[in-house]
Formats: structure tokens, sequence, C-alpha cells
């Protein structure tokens, strides 16, 4: 009789510890913030830049990036119609991982830049611009996928705050 007990508590505790593991990859997952609005400056050639700040608060890298930013233009009729400008410099495979120290590095925030010619795609009442982030926690492979979407009036010129915050500081 004694092996029906060993049986049992084999299944016991086989169920509590899948319950476990499915716990701790429920709970870690990316923890993303996208700044709520786009960042717009002038470069030295005159080029109009828009930049979108990412910030990584996982203590783990982002990894299997994916990002994209599209030119949405809202027509009467109803129908959207989308255009994908492509980043000024090449995609990020991975953004590193939260970092509380002293350290003057903050690469877990990371600024994504487009080139965009105001004349190919005017900024105006019928128009948005929309951004789609996508990645993947490093350990436990969870993905996660955020979008958002910019208004004219949610494009500010300035530079983003270093660090952390999304902010804006605009130029006076």
């Amino acid at each position: 009789m004694w092996y029906e007990s060993n049986w049992f508590v084999g299944i016991i505790s086989g169920l509590i510890s899948s319950a476990c593991f499915f716990m701790i990859l429920f709970f870690i997952k990316p923890k993303i913030i996208v700044s709520n609005s786009i960042c717009k400056s002038t470069n030295e050639n005159g080029e109009t830049i828009y930049k979108v700040k990412i910030v990584n608060k996982t203590r783990s890298m982002l990894v299997d990036v994916n990002y994209s930013l599209f030119y949405k233009t809202i027509h009467d009729d109803g129908i959207d119609s989308l255009v994908e400008i492509e980043p000024y410099k090449s995609p990020l495979k991975y953004v590193s991982q939260y970092n509380t120290s002293e350290s003057k590095s903050d690469d877990y925030a990371v600024r994504i830049t487009y080139l965009i010619k105001e004349e190919d795609f005017p900024i105006n009442d019928n128009t948005r611009l929309v951004f789609s982030f996508m990645a993947s926690h490093q350990t436990t492979g969870t993905t996660k996928a955020i979008s958002k979407e910019y208004s004219k009036k949610e494009i500010k010129e300035g530079l983003f705050e270093t660090g952390v915050s999304t902010k804006i500081l605009e130029k006076r």
C-alpha cells in the first residue's frame, strides 16, 4: 500500500511545481514604457527628425525586438491607409536591462529615430503616426506588444529627458 501513497504524492507534487512554474512565467513578463508623445527636432542639415522613446523597466534584456512606424491617413469614406516609414538607423535587436545604479549608462532607454520629410508625410487633422513595438523577455520568452497612435497635438518640439522619463523638454 505504501506505493499507492507515493504515487499520489508524486502527482500532487508535480501539479504544485507546475502551478508554481506557471505563476513565475505569468508574473515575469516585459515591462515596457513607450512615450506618449513623439519628439520632433531638426538636425544640423535642416532635416526634420522624429523620435519615439522606449524604456525597458525589466531586470532582463528585451530580445527579438520589432518595431515600425506607420503614416496613417484617415479618409472620408471610413477607410484608413497606412504607409510604413523606415527608421533612420538600422533596427535594434535587443534593449539592455533596467539599471538602477548610479552609472551614466541608460541603454535601457532607447530613442528610435525617423527622418521624415514633411512634404511627403504632412501631419494634419486627418493623419496620424502609428508606432508599434514588440519584444520578448530574455529569460521567460514571454512577449509584449504595444501600439500607440500619435496625432498632431502629440508631436512636440524638443528633446527627451534622459533615463526612465519619457518627458519631452520643449524648446522655448
